[in-house]
Order: C-alpha cells, then sequence, then structure tokens
C-alpha cells in the first residue's frame, strides 16, 4: 500500500521530523509500539483498519504540529469506545522509548558506573535502583544509610541525551514514605551539575507506583543523577528503580468537538457539514486544514489520511445535550460519543470529511474505530 502522500519524508526518528514527514509505527509480537527501523516480518494495517488482532502490523504517523503525530488511518475499529477507554487509549497512555540504561547487576557491570550520596547495605546498593527488580520486600532497592535526603545517579560510557526519567516506588510496606517529595533533576558537564528538572509535591506514593517526567533537554550529558531534597516523611530515603529515556510521550486519540458548527463556526445543533465545534479539535485543525501544499500534485487529503474508507474515527468527546443525529433524531447524551470521519450509517455512507456525528459508547461497530495520536514535548 502507498505511504502517505506528503511531500514530507519517511524518518527513521522522531526527533529529526518535519511538518508533513512521517514515520512507520509498529505493533511488535510483545504489543509494544516502536518507531522506525524495518517493516519485515510485519504486515502493513488495511487502510481501513482491521478487527483482528495487530501484533506484528505497522501504519504511518505524519507530523502534523510540534510534537504531534497522527497516524494516516484507523487502526482498529471493531471496538467500542468505552472498551479503547478501559485500554487507556482515549486519553492515552504513557509511552516511551528504551530505557537507556542496561539491567545492572552491580554498580559497574554490565556497563556504566553506578553511584549514589550513600547505601544502606549490600541488599540495598545504588545499582538495585537500576537492576528491573522490585521483589523481595526491602530489597531490591535502594535505600540511604539512615538518611532522608541524598542523590542516585547514572554514569553513561558516552555523553548521552536523556528526555524523560521515570521514577519506581519500592514494594515494602516502608517505601511509600521514603520515596523522594522534592527533587532536582540534573546533567553533569564535566565541570558542574545543570539543572534540567525541578519536581516538588510528590506525594501519596504506592508500592511499584512509577511516575513519569519530561524534561526539555537537548544536551548529551555523561552522568544524571536525581538529587533528593526531602522525602515524604520516612527517616531515611528510597528509591525502587530509576529509569532513563531518549525520550517519551503519550499514545492517545483525537479530539472532535463536542457538536457540529454552523457556517460561522458558531455552535449549532443542526448543522451537519461544517465541521465540529469548537473549531480547535484536532479532527478540524489537522485533519480537514492539513496544508494543501503539503499535499504530493495529483493526490487528495483522502491519500493522506484515508478517512473516507467508510470508517469513521472515534474522538475524546462527549456531545453537547441535544446535538442532532445523522437520521434525523435528537439525542447527544452522556452515553454518546462523538466520531469524525465518513462511515457506513444508517446504510448510506457519509463522504465529507468535516462530517462531525456520535454513537452510544457502548457501540462496537465496523464503521468506526480507533486513530492513534501521539504527543511528546518538542522544544
Amino acid at each position: 500500500m502507498p505511504v502517505p502522500a506528503t511531500t514530507g519524508q519517511l524518518r527513521q526518528s522522531i526527533l529529526n521530523m518535519e511538518i508533513a514527514d512521517y514515520i512507520v509505527m509498529k505493533v511488535s509480537s510483545t504489543g509494544l509500539h516502536e518507531f522506525g527501523g524495518s517493516t519485515a516480518g510485519y504486515t502493513e494495517t488495511p487502510i481501513n483498519g482491521t478487527k483482528q488482532s495487530f501484533l506484528n502490523t505497522f501504519i504511518y504517523m505524519v507530523k502534523v504540529d510540534k510534537g504531534l503525530l497522527i497516524a494516516d488511518r484507523v487502526r482498529s475499529h471493531s471496538v467500542s469506545w468505552e472498551n479503547l477507554n478501559v485500554q487507556k487509549v482515549i486519553d492515552g497512555n504513557t509511552w516511551d522509548s528504551n530505557n537507556l540504561i542496561p539491567v545492572m547487576t552491580s554498580n559497574t557491570s554490565p556497563s556504566g558506573i553506578v553511584s549514589a550520596s550513600s547505601a544502606a547495605s549490600n541488599q540495598n546498593g545504588a545499582f538495585q535502583a537500576f537492576d528491573g527488580k522490585l521483589v523481595g520486600a526491602w530489597k531490591n532497592v535502594w535505600y540511604t544509610n539512615g538518611e532522608s535526603t541524598g542523590w542516585l545517579a547514572y554514569e553513561f560510557p558516552a555523553p548521552t541525551i536523556v528526555r524523560k526519567y521515570v521514577v519506581t516506588c519500592g514494594d515494602a510496606t516502608d517505601t511509600p514514605p521514603s520515596s523522594p517529595k522534592e527533587w532536582i533533576f540534573e546533567g553533569w558537564d564535566g565541570a558542574n551539575w545543570k539543572q534540567l528538572d525541578y519536581v516538588s509535591g510528590q506525594i501519596n506514593w504506592s508500592a511499584t507506583q512509577k511516575r513519569h517526567f519530561l524534561i526539555d533537554n537537548h544536551t548529551p550529558y555523561s552522568k544524571y543523577r536525581l538529587n533528593v531534597l526531602s522525602n515524604n516523611g520516612s527517616a531515611f530515603l528510597s528509591i525502587g528503580e530509576l529509569e532513563m529515556f531518549e525520550f517519551g510521550g503519550i499514545m492517545r486519540s483525537l479530539t472532535g468537538g463536542v457538536a457540529n458548527a454552523d457556517e460561522n463556526g458558531h455552535l449549532s445543533l443542526i448543522d451537519k457539514n461544517n465541521g465540529g465545534w469548537p473549531a480547535n479539535n484536532e479532527w478540524d485543525k489537522y485533519i480537514v486544514n492539513f496544508p494543501i501544499d503539503k499535499i504530493q500534485s495529483g493526490k487528495t487529503l483522502d491519500d493522506v489520511f484515508h478517512w473516507n474508507v467508510g470508517v469513521a474515527t472515534w474522538c475524546q468527546e462527549t456531545p453537547v445535550n441535544g446535538m442532532g443525529h445523522h437520521d434525523g433524531v435528537t439525542g447527544g447524551t452522556t452515553g454518546h460519543r462523538i466520531w469524525r470521519g465518513s462511515a457506513n450509517t444508517s446504510g448510506s455512507v457519509r463522504k465529507e470529511v468535516n462530517y462531525c456525528n456520535f454513537s452510544g459508547s457502548s457501540i462496537s461497530s465496523t464503521t468506526i474505530g480507533f486513530r492513534p495520536v501521539f504527543e511528546y514535548k518538542e522544544a
């Protein structure tokens, strides 16, 4: 099948993409999303999506704005909005690139150097915050040697750019109160520690809980550390795991407005083909109004986003109460959700890219599906 018919390029990294560029997004056999790389052994998802398992498949993601990619097709249909919400793909799931730190078996193995302000014992050594384990009650967790503050660091074999880090609470009963509350995340430039992030108010930790933090960093540092200024009340400090990533973001659904718009862009409960309201919803802003000069000559918007294949896109919103339905029925209740684009509805095919409508949130239909959006922090 053809790639998105934009004037952009196929890229291998999200970090060097420009508007209208596109990148392969694969779903591996383990269900993990991967950007770029070879598609050997993967099957391209049909442009009208599939109701089968999408493991070992791929689609394309088009860059439409700073820090925002939108899929060139609906990836899966025959799934209800409620089911998507259970899977946390409506508001979004956290997505990370691979952890840059290997699974450590000591402070220096297999690579890099782990260090800390102090450590309680061999069973709670600094490297155990990088060993990928949380089992064993108080074991496999870094503890200070009786201090409520302290720092934990990892030095890479070569200077490395980190744009996201994740802090995980241990699984013992004493780890929530000993988990960090306030800290500075820093990079070492060879002479000084540079503040990259300041975080406070991290309370109410639960055992094994992960918390994700994006940072705007474009400098490769040789070493990074979490410099904890206070914890949650314990006499000592603990960290279950500390992970670092090249970048991360959120995989979620589109926004599409909460009602129709009239020809002047105002809220309307009866108009059908003037787009959604409010007008800054992502379907209208990025798909309907995708720049014409970014579409290849002789191609159309449908060749970029494949909206006119009889499968509409579920959006995040609940419609305004009373919003008109496609078959003339007045509806729009808390039990409905917005969808956008063409769909086989009531025996007819709607073919207006700015068409806005709704269906019951529990409906599972071959004519409505999930179109992924990837949102990430970009300077």
